[in-house]
């Protein structure tokens, strides 16, 4: 009797624990079901969300539906869906189109499930948005390689970003640039704000916490002039 009521006890366990899985995938993986050749069959809210969609619009439609017309059309898409259909496991990072249009990126894998047969009868596809992320990494790149002289600083004015040429530019006038501003120091910018460049800074940053549109004036400090071109950067919200 000890050991039925255990095995009970142990099976139910196991269950319990399937159903926190899931609903632990579902709160932290966008997650959506298709047909093994790529209709919808249904979707979580935080897939939803990403995508823009409800599940009544989405629901029925083809896998497509987040894909660029022109990969639509190619060898390469087709053979997706044949090669998930077959029960191959695909995981990598997706460019996809959200319902208005947008691109975004998504790390992802599929995930054929089979049957008693062995045969595919469903794909799930677990999901991360990265686009946020990949999209920063593109800008970091695009900056640092960049020939014009680049700092980007937050709403309060800190320095978060500064590229190598820019770096270069200030390391060769440091000296100078301290017969003024003794503190000053190129090594340690970042996360410093951007008064370490004005000897009177209360000017510059009022004129540059209003700014709506590119502002272009120039400073004058240590012999040296600056041409300084500010623009404001603004989400998506």
């Amino acid at each position: 009797m000890f050991n039925f009521l255990n095995k009970n006890a142990s099976k139910d366990n196991g269950c319990h624990e399937k159903t926190q899985i899931v609903a632990a995938l579902n709160q932290s993986q966008a997650v959506i079901e298709f047909e093994p050749n790529g209709a919808i069959i249904t979707a979580n809210e935080l897939f939803l969300s990403t995508v823009g969609y409800s599940l009544m619009e989405i629901q029925g439609r083809h896998h497509s539906l987040f894909v660029e017309a022109e990969e639509q059309k190619s060898n390469e898409y087709s053979r997706f869906w044949t090669r998930l259909a077959n029960g191959e496991s695909l995981q990598t990072v997706f460019k996809r189109v959200d319902k208005n249009g947008k691109i975004i990126w998504l790390q992802a894998s599929y995930n054929p499930l089979r049957d008693e047969q062995g045969r595919v009868y469903k794909v799930i596809k677990f999901a991360q948005d990265i686009t946020k992320t990949r999209n920063q990494a593109n800008l970091a790149a695009a900056l640092k390689a960049c020939q014009a002289n680049v700092m980007l600083a937050d709403t309060n004015l800190n320095i978060v970003y500064m590229n190598d040429t820019v770096i270069s530019m200030l390391k060769e006038r440091e000296a100078q640039l301290r017969t003024v501003l003794p503190k000053f120091s190129v090594a340690s910018l970042i996360g410093t704000n951007v008064d370490s460049f004005h000897v009177n800074p209360s000017h510059q940053r009022n004129l540059l916490s209003k700014i709506k549109e590119p502002y272009h004036t120039q400073i004058k400090v240590a012999g040296l002039t600056f041409s300084l071109i500010a623009t404001p950067w603004y989400d998506e919200a």
